[in-house]
C-alpha cells in the first residue's frame, strides 16, 4: 500500500461560512450511539467550498471570538489503494506540522459496526525527560506527556474523490487536546457503501483532508475545558458555592455581594459578636427583628470569610438557615430581584443602632424625583423617593440607553386625561415623569425579562436581543440638579452581569464578574461563577453571549444548520437580567486594593469549626482501628434512679446526661480493636484503683437487650474468652447492627453475700431499694446466688446495708411497665430469676408506691414552661404585672395525667396563688404529637408568626405529648386568663381589617362567644376602634379568604356562618352600603342619617368621591354594578393586601374610575398609580389586561364577558406576608 501525501497551505481570507459544529469522539469511545451528524452537504445543496479551494479551511472553520489563532495547515491524506487497506484494524498517516505540534490522521476502516472512524490526534514531541516520544503508543504516550501540557484546535475531516473534489463529506469539531485526551474525531464519519453512493470512491482511490487551526488561549487558558481536575481557587484565586439543589439564583448574589469589596468590608463591620450563630428555624414569615437580622449578618459573615480563605467550594447551609429556610426553599428557583432586596432590607436593618448605620445606603441608594408639572400654569407636583435598584423595560428596546430614554420620558396629560391642579387651577394640561438626582456609587439594574402573560397564566421570559455597554454616562439622566452635581463624573463602568439560561420553568443562574479595578495589579478582567466553580472569560462571553437573541421566523430558522441552530437557542435562552454597575470615580472605595480582614470572632468561630471536623475525621478514622467499650460498675448502677441497670444509650441520648446524675452513665474505655480481652480487663481494674494482678477477682458479664426491651448483664466471661481480641468478642457476642459493647463489672467484695461466681449455675442479681421519703428507686447493689438456694439469704446483708431490721418485701422489675411481687422463702428457681434480673426493695405496705414510681417514670417528661410574651391583642389575657408569679418553671409532669393535674401541678411551681382554672398552655407545634392542620384550633400568633397549638382543656396529656421526645425539655407557654378556661374555649377568635383605606387598614384580633351574631362582633370593632355612633350604619363588612373576596358579612348573620379560614373586613362605605340596601341586599348596623354623620375623621378626598358616588348612583339607579377587587404581583394567584368590592358606572370613562380607585386604596393618584396594572380576571385567575386609555369604560368591558369576573391590580405588596406555608415567596425570619 502506498500513500501519496500532499501539504496545502491555504489563504484564510474569504468569507466564513456557517457550517454545523460536532462533539466528536475519543478514539476509545464506545460507539453504542451515533455521532451527531455533522456533515456537510454535497455540492449542489449549498455553496460551500470544496477540499481543492484555496480558502477551504478559512471558510469552513467557524472563527471563535477573543481568541487568536497560532496556526492554521490543510494537510491531504492520499490513500491510492482502498481494497488494500480497507480491512486493516487501524491506519495513521503521515505526520505533519501546526502551531508547535506534530499532527496525524488515525483511520479505523472498520471499527464501530462497519463505519470508518476517523481521528486526529497531535503528539507533544518531548516528554518531560527530553526524549523523542513521537513514535510512541498512544497509552504510553499518556504515562509521559506532561500532565499540563494542551493544545486547544479547531479542525475539520473531509473524506473526499481526487478527481471531483466536490464528492466530498466533511465534519468539524473543537477541542482540547491533553495528556488525558490525546485524539479526537468522529467514530461514525461515513458507511462503506456511501463512499461509493456520494462518489467519493473512484478508481480505488480517496483522499482525507484535515484542516487544523491551532487556538491561543492563553487570556483564559479555559478554552473548550471538561474541568476535570480544575482547581478555581488555584487558577482564579476565587472559590466556588455550593448548590443546595436550585439555590443557583443565590450563589450567583452571593459572589456579586462579595467581589464588590466596599459591601463586605460593611457587612464584616456589622456588630454580631454577641450571636451565637444558632440558625433560625422558623418556617413562618414574620417582620425580621434586629436580633434576627444580625444573625442573618453574622451567617453572611461566615459565608464571606469562608470564601476568603477556603480552598473547595463554600457551603451556604448554615446561611440559608439564617434566612429560616427549610430544604423545600433550597429546592425552589426563587426571584433574584425580591431576594436582593429583602437581603439588602435585612442587612440594613442588622446596622440600626451601630456605626455603620446608612453605610448600605451611601452605597446602594439613589435618589429619583416623581413629577406631574402644568404645562400652561405655574403649578407643580412633585416628591423625591430613593431607589435602591432601577427596573428597566426589555421588551420593545435595543440597548441599555433606549431604556433609560424611555425610563425618564414624560408623559403628556391632556383631553380627559388632565391632571387637577387643585381650586385654583382646576383640571390642566401636564407632564408626568420623573428624573435622576443622584445614583449611588453601585448601581444596580434590574432587566424586566420575566412577565406575567394573563392568556398563558404564568410568566413567560423575555428572550430579545438587548445590549448593554461596558461604559455609560448617565449624566443625561440627571434632571433638575445643581450645575455643579451634573458637571461630575457620571460615568459607570460595568462590574457585574447576572445571567439567566433557560426558561421560566427550568433554568440556570450565574455571575460574571469583574472583581478588580484597572488599577489593582491583580485585575486580569472577567470571571465567570457559576456554583462550585470560578474560571476566566473573554469579553465576548460577557457581553454578546448574553445579549439574548432576535427573533427568527421559523422559515429563517429551518434556513439555518443543525449547528447554527443549536447556538441560536442557546443564544436565544442566555440573557442578562441585572446588571451592574461601579461609579468610575469611586472605584478605589468599592474595589480597595488591599485585602479586606475577617472580623476575629468570626475567624475565631471557623478556626474552631475547623477544628470540630478535623476532630470529627479523626474519630471516624480512629473508628476503623478503636472501639468504644461500656463498662457498668457498681457505683453506676448505685447512682442510677430509672429504668434498668444504667440509662439506655438510645433514648437517653436523645434526651441528653441531664436526665441522671453523670455518675449512672457506664465508664468509656476506648481501645484498639486487636487488644486482647484480657489486657481490657486489666484496663479496667487499674482505672479502679486496683493492681492489674488482682483482675482474676473480679468477673465481668456482657449486657444484651432482652425481647422486653430491657438491658440486662447476661453471660459471664470466662477465661477462655480472655484471649479472642476485643474485635472478636463484639462480633461473636454482639451480633445487633449498632449494638454498643457494654460488660458489667462485678466486684467480689462489694457483693451483698460476698462471693464470686464461680459457675454459670450461680445467678448474679441486682438489687434496688425504694425510698417512699424520697419517691425515689436506686441501686443497692448486687449478689451471686446459687439456683437453688432462698431469696431468704439476701434479706440479711440488706437489713446490715439498710440499718433496718424490719421485715421487707421483694418486688422483681420485669420491665418499665411489668412490676411483679418474688416470693423471698422460695428459690431462685422457683422464682424464675436469671442472671440480671432486678430486685426492689420495699417495706410492707409500700409496693403500690413503688409500683406508682415506676408508672410516672415511664410516663414522665421534662418541661420548662415560661410566660407567653405580650403580643397578641387579647382583652382576656392578664398582663404580667397584674397576674405576678414565676415567668418561668422547670419540672417533670406525667403525660398520664389529666388537664386539671397538670395545671393544678404548674399552678403550685408558678406560685403567686394562681388559680390553675384560668391557666392557658402552649405547645410549639414541632412539639405536638397532634396534626395542628387538623384542628381549627390551631393559632398563629400575628404578630410573631409563629404556629402553636393550645393545650384543651379536656385532654388527657398523652394526647398531647410525643412517647418519646426529640429534644431534652420540651417548652410550652403559659398565660393567665381573667375568665375560666372552660368559658375561654367557648370563645372564638377573628381577625377584623377595620379600612380607611383599603391599603392603610387597621388590625383587630376579636374573641368572642362562637354563638354571637355578626352585630355583635362589628359592635365590638366599632367600640373599640371608638368610630362614631353616627357613621354605624354605614359599615360595610365583607369576608376575604385568601386575599379575594368571599361574601357579605350582615348583621343578623351567625357567626358560626362565617369560614374559620377567612378574615372579615369592615368600613365605612355609606354608598355602597345604601345601595345594597335599595336593592334588599344587606341590612345596616345601625341607625344612618348622612347629613347628622361625624365626617371629622374621614379624608377630603373621600368625601369628595362618595358625593361623586352618591350622584352617580341616583342618576342611573339600574345602570351599575359591583365587582370584587383583588391585588395580586406579576402572577394571578400570587395575591396579597385586602379585597374590596367597587362601584362601576354606565358611561364612566377611565380617569373618572381612577380617580374613585386610588381615593378608596388611599394612594396618590399622579405619583403611585402609575405603578399598578388593572386587569379583568375570571374564577379560574385567566384574563387580560385593560388598555387604560382614557375613553375606557370599564362598565362596557365587563358588559362584554361572558362569565363572572373581578378587577385584579398588579403591583407589588409593600407588607409582605404569606398565609400558608405552601406559597414559597422568598422570606428571612
Amino acid at each position: 500500500m502506498q500513500n501519496n501525501v500532499s501539504s496545502y497551505e491555504l489563504s484564510p481570507e474569504s468569507p466564513i461560512l456557517a457550517i454545523e459544529h460536532g462533539n466528536g469522539r475519543k478514539s476509545t469511545d464506545s460507539a453504542s450511539g451515533a455521532d451527531t451528524d455533522t456533515r456537510l452537504p454535497v455540492s449542489g445543496t449549498l455553496p460551500f467550498p470544496t477540499p481543492t479551494d484555496a480558502d477551504f479551511c478559512s471558510r469552513i472553520l467557524k472563527p471563535v471570538p477573543d481568541y487568536p489563532v497560532i496556526e492554521e495547515t490543510h494537510y491531504v491524506w492520499e490513500i491510492s489503494d482502498w481494497n488494500a487497506i480497507k480491512r486493516t484494524p487501524k491506519l495513521q498517516s503521515p505526520s505533519f506540522q501546526c502551531g508547535g505540534h506534530t499532527w496525524r490522521i488515525t483511520l479505523f476502516p472498520r471499527s464501530n459496526s462497519e463505519a470508518l472512524s476517523i481521528y486526529l490526534e497531535p503528539q507533544h514531541p518531548k516528554n518531560e525527560t527530553g526524549s523523542d516520544v513521537s513514535d510512541q503508543s498512544p497509552e504510553k504516550r499518556s504515562k509521559t506527556t506532561p500532565t499540563s501540557w494542551y493544545v486547544c484546535t479547531l479542525f475539520a475531516l473531509d473524506v473526499w474523490n481526487p478527481a471531483n473534489a466536490h464528492a466530498h463529506v466533511p465534519n468539524t469539531a473543537s477541542h482540547r487536546f491533553s495528556a488525558r485526551e490525546q485524539d479526537w474525531g468522529f467514530s461514525s464519519f461515513i458507511l462503506p457503501r456511501e463512499l461509493l453512493a456520494r462518489g467519493i470512491l473512484e478508481n480505488n482511490r480517496l483522499n482525507i483532508s484535515a484542516c487544523v487551526r491551532v487556538i491561543d488561549d492563553s487570556s483564559t487558558g479555559m478554552l473548550w475545558h471538561d474541568f476535570v481536575g480544575y482547581d478555581s481557587k488555584q487558577k482564579t484565586g476565587y472559590v466556588g458555592l455550593a448548590n443546595q439543589g436550585a439555590t443557583c439564583y443565590l450563589n450567583s448574589l452571593l459572589q456579586l455581594y462579595y467581589v464588590t469589596g466596599a459591601f463586605r468590608a460593611l457587612v464584616y463591620d456589622i456588630p454580631t459578636e454577641k450571636m451565637d450563630n444558632a440558625p433560625n428555624t422558623n418556617t413562618n414569615t414574620r417582620p425580621v427583628d434586629n436580633k434576627r437580622a444580625r444573625s442573618v449578618a453574622l451567617a453572611m459573615q461566615r459565608v464571606f470569610a469562608h470564601m476568603q480563605s477556603a480552598t473547595a467550594p463554600v457551603l451556604t447551609l448554615k446561611l440559608t438557615k439564617s434566612f429560616g429556610w427549610d430544604s423545600s426553599d433550597a429546592f425552589t428557583q426563587h426571584d433574584v430581584q425580591e431576594l436582593n432586596r429583602i437581603l439588602m432590607d435585612t442587612l440594613e436593618l442588622a446596622t440600626r443602632g451601630s456605626a455603620v448605620e446608612n453605610k448600605l445606603n451611601s452605597l446602594f441608594v439613589g435618589a429619583m424625583k416623581s413629577y406631574v408639572k402644568c404645562v400652561d400654569v405655574e403649578y407643580e407636583s412633585s416628591r423625591v423617593e430613593p431607589f435602591w435598584d432601577i427596573q428597566l423595560n426589555v421588551r420593545g428596546f435595543q440597548n441599555l440607553h433606549e431604556s433609560f430614554q424611555y425610563y425618564v420620558e414624560p408623559e403628556l396629560l391632556t383631553g380627559e386625561n388632565k391632571y387637577d391642579a387643585g381650586g385654583k387651577f382646576g383640571y390642566q394640561d401636564a407632564k408626568k415623569g420623573v428624573f435622576f438626582q443622584w445614583f449611588p456609587p453601585v448601581l444596580h439594574l434590574q432587566l424586566k425579562r420575566f412577565e406575567y402573560d394573563f392568556m398563558a397564566d404564568d410568566l413567560v421570559k423575555i428572550d430579545d436581543m438587548y445590549e448593554y455597554p461596558d461604559l455609560i454616562d448617565l449624566s443625561a439622566y440627571l434632571g433638575d440638579v445643581r450645575e455643579s452635581v451634573r458637571r461630575q463624573n457620571w460615568n459607570y463602568k460595568l462590574h457585574g452581569v447576572l445571567v439567566h439560561q433557560g426558561s421560566v420553568s427550568n433554568g440556570h443562574y450565574y455571575a460574571m464578574l469583574k472583581p478588580y479595578q484597572k488599577a489593582d495589579p491583580r485585575n486580569t478582567g472577567w470571571y465567570r461563577f457559576d456554583d462550585d466553580k470560578v474560571w476566566k472569560v473573554t469579553p465576548s462571553q460577557v457581553f454578546y453571549k448574553n445579549f439574548g437573541a432576535r427573533g427568527l421566523s421559523a422559515q429563517a430558522f429551518r434556513a439555518l444548520s443543525g449547528a447554527d441552530q443549536n447556538e441560536y437557542i442557546l443564544r436565544r435562552a442566555t440573557s442578562a437580567y441585572m446588571l451592574v454597575y461601579y461609579r468610575e470615580e469611586s472605584l478605589p472605595t468599592i474595589l480597595p486594593l488591599l485585602e479586606i480582614t475577617v472580623p476575629k470572632h468570626v475567624q475565631r468561630q471557623i478556626e474552631d469549626e475547623r477544628k470540630e471536623v478535623t476532630l470529627r475525621t479523626q474519630q471516624r478514622l480512629e473508628s476503623l482501628h478503636f472501639l468504644t467499650v461500656h463498662v457498668v460498675l457498681l457505683r453506676n448502677f448505685q447512682q442510677y434512679t430509672g429504668f434498668d441497670t444504667f440509662p439506655d444509650f438510645g433514648y437517653h441520648r436523645s434526651l441528653g446526661r441531664r436526665d441522671f446524675d453523670l455518675g449512672s452513665y457506664p465508664e468509656q474505655v476506648k481501645v484498639r480493636k486487636d487488644t486482647s480481652m484480657q489486657e481490657l480487663v486489666q484496663v479496667v481494674v487499674k482505672s479502679l484503683g486496683h493492681e492489674p494482678s488482682l483482675q482474676l477477682s473480679f468477673s465481668f458479664y456482657t449486657v444484651k437487650p432482652r425481647a422486653n426491651r430491657t438491658a440486662r448483664p447476661e453471660s459471664l466471661i470466662t477465661t477462655d474468652m480472655m484471649e479472642e481480641t476485643v474485635l472478636q468478642f463484639y462480633v461473636r457476642h454482639f451480633k445487633r447492627r449498632g449494638e454498643e459493647m457494654v460488660l458489667f463489672a462485678y466486684e467480689p467484695e462489694k457483693s451483698l453475700i460476698r462471693a464470686a461466681p464461680t459457675t454459670p449455675d450461680d445467678v448474679m442479681l441486682l438489687v434496688k431499694h425504694y425510698d417512699v421519703s424520697r419517691n425515689e428507686v436506686c441501686g443497692l447493689g448486687y449478689a451471686a446466688v446459687p439456683r437453688k438456694e432462698p431469696l431468704l439469704r439476701l434479706l440479711e446483708p440488706l437489713s446490715a446495708l439498710l440499718k433496718n431490721s424490719a421485715a421487707f418485701e421483694l418486688l422483681e422489675e420485669v420491665s418499665s411497665v411489668r412490676i411483679e411481687p418474688v416470693d423471698a422463702e422460695a428459690s431462685v428457681e422457683r422464682n424464675e430469676l436469671i442472671t440480671g434480673d432486678i430486685l426492689i426493695v420495699t417495706t410492707p405496705g409500700e409496693a403500690d408506691l413503688a409500683r406508682a414510681y415506676y408508672k410516672f417514670l415511664h410516663s414522665r417528661v421534662h418541661v420548662r414552661i415560661h410566660r407567653s410574651k405580650d403580643t397578641a391583642e387579647n382583652e382576656f389575657v392578664v398582663r404580667d404585672a397584674e397576674s405576678g408569679g414565676a415567668h418561668s418553671v422547670q419540672m417533670w409532669i406525667s403525660t398520664a395525667w389529666l388537664y386539671a393535674e397538670f395545671a393544678a401541678a404548674v399552678a403550685r411551681k408558678i406560685g403567686a396563688k394562681v388559680n390553675p382554672e384560668r391557666l392557658r398552655y402552649y405547645v410549639d407545634e414541632h412539639e405536638c404529637e397532634r396534626d395542628p392542620e387538623s384542628d381549627d384550633s390551631l393559632e398563629q400568633d400575628a404578630a410573631q408568626g409563629l404556629k402553636r397549638y393550645p393545650v384543651p382543656s379536656t385532654v388527657k396529656l398523652s394526647q398531647m405529648f410525643p412517647s418519646s421526645p426529640a429534644t431534652p425539655t420540651l417548652v410550652l407557654e403559659y398565660e393567665v386568663l381573667s375568665i375560666p378556661l372552660a368559658e375561654y374555649e367557648s370563645m372564638r377568635l377573628i381577625t377584623v381589617h377595620w379600612l380607611k383605606t383599603i391599603l392603610h387598614p387597621v388590625l383587630c384580633r376579636i374573641f368572642i362567644s362562637r354563638g354571637s351574631s355578626a352585630a355583635d362582633l362589628i359592635l365590638k370593632v366599632v367600640e373599640k376602634l371608638t368610630v362614631p355612633e353616627s357613621l354605624w350604619g354605614g359599615i360595610l363588612a365583607w369576608t376575604s379568604v385568601d386575599f379575594k373576596y368571599g361574601d357579605l358579612v350582615k348583621c343578623d348573620q351567625a357567626l358560626s356562618e362565617i369560614p374559620s379560614d377567612a378574615e372579615v373586613c369592615c368600613g365605612y362605605f355609606p354608598v355602597e352600603v345604601g345601595i345594597l340596601v335599595d336593592r334588599d341586599m344587606y341590612e345596616r348596623y345601625g341607625k344612618y342619617d348622612p347629613e347628622q354623620a361625624d365626617h371629622a375623621g374621614v379624608a377630603a378626598l373621600l368625601l369628595q368621591v362618595m358625593e361623586y358616588e352618591t350622584a352617580k348612583a341616583a342618576g342611573f339607579p339600574k345602570s351599575l354594578t359591583f365587582i370584587p377587587v383583588f391585588h395580586f404581583h406579576k402572577m394571578a394567584n400570587d395575591t396579597h393586601s385586602l379585597p374590596f368590592l367597587f362601584a362601576i358606572f354606565h358611561e364612566e370613562k377611565w380617569p373618572e374610575t381612577e380617580w374613585r380607585l386610588t381615593a378608596k386604596l388611599g394612594i396618590d393618584k399622579n405619583a403611585a398609580f402609575d405603578k399598578f396594572r388593572v386587569a379583568l380576571v375570571d374564577d379560574n385567575d385567566k384574563g387580560r389586561y385593560l388598555d387604560l386609555r382614557a375613553d375606557l369604560v370599564v362598565f362596557d368591558e365587563i358588559g362584554r364577558q361572558d362569565s363572572t369576573y373581578s378587577m385584579a391590580l398588579d403591583h407589588r405588596d409593600r407588607n409582605p406576608r404569606r398565609a400558608l406555608m405552601l406559597e414559597k415567596g422568598i422570606s428571612i425570619g
